[in-house]
Order: C-alpha cells, then structure tokens, then sequence
C-alpha cells in the first residue's frame, strides 16, 4: 500500500519546464533552442523544439523535427554556480584550420570548433517523441556513432550505448576516434587503441594515433617522438617510426567531376608517401624503400600506372614508384586532376599547354587554363585573357576564344558532347558539332536531368523557369516560379529501368509536375510536393492535409494525413489524429494509426509489431 501510495504522489508531482539546448546530429553548429520538463525529484522527461537557426534569430516551431543521428537526439542544460538552472547559451565556435590534401602545397578547409560551456550537462532524447532517454549526467557528450556515443563525467571519457549502458568504462582522458569495435582513447598523455569492452589493442605508448582509411586494412599511423609509422593491430611495426609525414590517400576530383578512387588510394597498391627531413619518398608496406627521400614534394598522379607528380630543384615532372623518370623535369607544375591517358597537362612560364608521355608538346604553353571534357578524347577547353575557347589534342582550334565561359553539360554523362555556354551575361548550349543548339538569351542554364531518357536542360528568363530538351528542342514554356529535377529513387533490380525524368514546379504558390517532354503532366494544385518520391509515388500536400499521388496526378491516397513521409522498401508512415501507422504503395493500411510515434530503423519498427502482437 505504501508502495502504491507514493507511486500516486510521484504521479502528481510538480513538474517545471526549463531552458536547453539541442544539439543537430553531426553538425554541432546548429542548435536549437528548446524546454525540457523535470520533475520535483529532479527526473528530466520529455524534450520539446522552441526554434532553430542562427544565435538570436530562433522561430517558434510546432513539432520536435530535425536531423538526428540513429534516433537518438543529444540536448544539453546550463547550472549557474548555485546549481540554479539557467538559460543555456550557445556554443562557441572557434575555426580551426585542416589539411585535406598531401603534396607541393597543402590544401585546407576550415571548420567550427565546438568549445562547451562551463556548468552544463549532456543527456539524449528520442528523435519522434522528444522522451528523454539518457538523463543529463554528463559534462559532455557526442552524437551516436556505430550504436555508441562519447560521454565525459568527472573530466573521464567513455562510451555508453542507446539504452544509456556504459560500454568503454569512463577512465580516459579523450575518446579520438570512435571506429565502431574499437576506439583510439588517450590516458596519461599518451595514446592507444582499445576494443569496445576496453580490452587494449594497442598499449599507451604513443603520442598520437590516426585511424581514418588505414584501420580498414587493418593498420594505424601512429606517431612516437614527433615521427610517424604504421603498425599493425597488434602493434607489429609494418613501417619504422622514422618518418615526418605519412600520406596515402589525396581526395581528387578530376574534369568528369567524378573522384577517380583508383588513382587516389595508394594503400590498395601497397605502399605511402613519406617525408623525411623534409625531403620526400616512397616505401611500401614492407618497409622497403623504392624512391629515395630526394624530392621536394610528391603527389600522387596515376596509381594504376604507379605514376607520381615530383618537384626537385623547383622544376616539376612525372616518375612512376621505382623512380624512373617518365617526363623530365621542366616544368612549373604538372595537373593531376587532368588525367588522360598518354598525355599530360603542364605548366611553363606561367601558361599551360599539353604534352605526351614522350615530352613532346601537343597544345602549346600559351593558356590560362586547360581542362578536358570528361572522358572526351582529343577536346580540351582552354581560356586566355578571360575568354573560353576549345581546342584538339593536337592544338587546333575547334571553337574561337569568344565565351566568358565554357563547361562540360551533363557532366554524370561525360560522352554526351554537350556544353554550355556564357556570353554577356547569358547562357546556351552548344552540341558536339560547336553549334548553338540552345540560343544564349538565358539568365540561367542547369543541367540537372543528367539521367537518360533525355538530355534536358532547366533554364531561367526574366526571374521565371522552364525545360528544354535538346534533343528536338522541345521544352516548356518559360512561366513556373520554380522548377527542379525530382530525385526520384527507385530500385534497380531491372537493369533496364530509367530513373524518372519528371519535374516539380511551382507557379503561383502551388506545385504540379512535368512530363519528360515538359508539358504539365499534374496541373500546379498542392500546397506542397516532396523531392524526394519514390516508388513512382509522391507525397503532397493539399488543404492543410498529406496524402499521396502516383506521377500520373491519380490519387493513391485522399489527403487526410497529419504527416506523411515517402515510401522506403514499399512501406510509408503516416500520422493521423495524432497516432502513427503504415500503408502500402496501394494505399492500404499495413498498420492503422494507433502507435505513438514512427520508427526511425527496422529494429524500432520490428518493437512496434512485436507490442502490437502482445496486446
């Protein structure tokens, strides 16, 4: 009786609502500024959205919706030195400087530091319902990686799983690298690599410990006295500890836009670059030594043909991995991003030119800029003086230098022979043959239809939108005030299946759809219309209430929804007078709305049936 008596005084306890702050997923720069409900006794209970954006300039919103990181959501609240909850601030944001590509010259990008404030405790929420999951007890903590996060108490770090168990015990000065079975952690100013229950892989014996791309291989960079190595999980010394630098990996992107993988990896190949006193080489993962440490920087150019881009004495040129030169050393600077093959793009008393593997100039050095079409042999565009132009491989001239610019069109489809084109301020495209095939009158030119069945363009005039497709020059009327490619998702078992090439626009304030010839296939009607369909099946949105279309405009479903997401493996959640449920791509109920909130995972939505089964 006693038991159930202060069960009921629990039930009626006072409960208050205090500020906090919550954290976006990945990006800590964003937060949102929100309430958390506490009872008497101290026990925080559900999480709710006040506003989002920029410090200062919050909006009110009605539901806890934003980006989350495996349904978990981390919030944290702020103690004055009395203990008194107070209004927490945001963090502040220091810019640190990173090196994101090894070589001649370092490459950086600049992103946020997230510097937490004093007095302030970490807990994490559910993503649909805002329940407080893991009480704020923690004096920091990170989002969840491989069904894990990072959490500080007492100034040690750990990892604790969704169920807010702790899994690496909190003894470490820093959790560096969370690799899901394994985590590099620093104790006692040195580091180390332990399993996930904390056994230790790797003793505490070094200064730092980099896992990234290697720990896939099964290997680490570590570094001991200021120098760098690699060595196996079990510490077994794969190259000596000797060197300044190790690189392996280059992030390139080249004229195609697409990253070419085989020539930016080297640790596939067998072996990294390294620099030692200051000079640079190359050894394998042997530890062998197959280009002295000589030249004043290296990079990477053409794994599959172990081809290297080497400066020495201030003159740049090709060697492959056993240090042959392949192009001698005359030049300024060579491109790796133009990679073709048999020739080389180069650099020379500051113009650019061309040349073949043999040192034999087959574009003259007379050129701001020279970059291939994609994968298009024998076509190069070039630019002097502000002005675009195209020549051959052999240094004949295919277009005259007379475009402000000059770009590769449908640039995920790099045979196409298409390209657009800017002159006064206005843009068309011009074809294999350099002919116009779209006049330049246009203010825009985007090619994001880069999907066949049709090459189409989405152009702008005048502040309003329309579709050309080039081939036949059939298009829309130039009248939407908005207008964008759907990223329509489909599975492609058939491998003769297109993906869609319909278009969303909006005119007016409503949203309609165009066909692939531009004509409106759905007449502008909704309120709104997801992006992101798929299944041929759209969700939208239609006085105040969701429901669902196929891309013909036939309704699958009235609009009668609260909220209704896109079809993911033929299942789409939707809510209704306040209860989740599922319905097929046919509109029929695979769960009537009567679940309190939606499952983010199979495992969340495998728990709903299995409690629906139990009652």
């Amino acid at each position: 009786m006693k038991a159930e008596r202060n069960k009921k005084v629990a039930e009626i306890m006072s409960v208050t609502e205090i500020p906090c702050m919550i954290i976006n997923g990945k990006n800590a720069a964003l937060q949102w500024q929100g309430s958390v409900s506490v009872t008497a006794d101290g026990l925080f209970q559900k999480v709710e959205m006040i506003g989002h954006g920029a410090p200062g300039q919050f909006s009110k919103r009605d539901s806890f919706e934003f980006s989350d990181v495996n349904g978990m959501v981390l919030f944290y609240v702020t103690k004055d030195d009395k203990g008194d909850y107070i209004e927490p601030k945001l963090y502040k944001e220091n810019f640190l400087k990173a090196p994101i590509c090894a070589g001649d010259t370092l490459e950086y990008v600049y992103y946020p530091e997230i510097e937490p404030e004093e007095n302030y405790c970490c807990g994490y929420c559910e993503y649909e319902t805002g329940k407080v999951t893991i009480q704020p007890i923690y004096e920091n903590a990170n989002y969840f990686v491989h069904e894990t996060a990072e959490v500080m108490k007492n100034g040690k770090w750990g990892t604790i799983d969704r169920t807010g168990r702790i899994n690496l015990e909190l003894v470490y000065d820093e959790v560096i690298g969370n690799h899901g079975q394994v985590c590099v952690v620093k104790k006692d100013g040195k580091v180390g690599l332990v399993s996930r229950t904390g056994s230790v892989m790797i003793p505490f014996q070094y200064e730092a410990i980099f896992g990234g791309r290697y720990i896939h291989s099964g290997l680490l960079q570590v570094c001991r006295d200021g120098l760098w190595g690699i060595v196996s999980l079990r510490n077994e010394i794969v190259i000596d500890i000797v060197y300044d630098r190790i690189v392996s990996y280059v992030r390139c992107f080249f004229s195609s836009g697409i990253q070419n993988e085989m020539a930016s990896d080297s640790l596939k190949y067998g072996f990294v670059l390294a620099e030692k006193k200051g000079r640079w080489g190359v050894v394998d993962l042997h530890g062998n030594i197959w280009v002295d440490f000589k030249y004043e920087s290296l990079s990477f150019y053409d794994l599959r043909e172990r081809l290297l881009v080497a400066k020495k004495d201030g003159r740049t040129g090709l060697i492959d991995w056993q240090d042959h030169c392949v192009v001698d050393f005359l030049y300024e600077d060579i491109s790796y991003r133009q990679l073709q093959p048999d020739v080389v793009v180069a650099k020379q008393n500051g113009k650019w030119g061309m040349i073949n593997r043999n040192g034999q100039t087959k574009i003259d050095f007379c050129y701001d800029e020279l970059k291939f079409c994609g994968h298009q042999w024998n076509r190069a565009i070039v630019s002097k003086n502000d002005k675009f132009g195209m020549v051959d491989f052999c240094g004949n001239v295919l277009v005259d230098l007379i475009y402000d610019w000059i770009s590769l069109c449908f640039s995920d489809q790099p045979y196409s022979g298409y390209f657009i084109v800017k002159q006064n301020d206005k843009y068309g495209v011009m074809d294999s043959r350099f002919k116009l095939c779209i006049p330049i009158e246009f203010d825009d030119i985007e090619d994001e239809f880069a999907q066949e069945p049709a090459f189409k363009v989405i152009v702008r005039k005048n502040k309003k939108y329309g579709i050309i497709n080039i081939i036949g020059n059939i298009g829309s009327e130039v009248i939407y005030d908005k207008l964008r490619a759907n990223d329509f998702s489909v599975k492609n078992e058939d491998p003769n299946q297109y993906c869609s090439d319909l278009a969303i626009v909006r005119k007016d304030g409503l949203y309609g759809l165009l066909d692939g010839l531009g004509r409106e296939l759905v007449e502008p009607q909704f309120e709104e219309m997801d992006y992101h369909f798929h299944h041929d099946i759209i969700v939208v949105k239609k006085a105040g209430r969701y429901g669902f279309i196929d891309k013909f405009g036939n309704a699958v479903t009235e609009a009668v929804f609260e909220k209704a997401d896109c079809f993911n493996d033929e299942v789409a959640s939707v809510k209704k007078d306040g209860k989740y449920g599922y319905i097929d791509p046919c509109g029929n109920y695979l769960i009537k709305p009567s679940l309190d909130y939606r499952a983010r995972s199979l495992r969340d939505l495998l728990t709903q049936v299995e409690a629906l089964i139990k009652s």
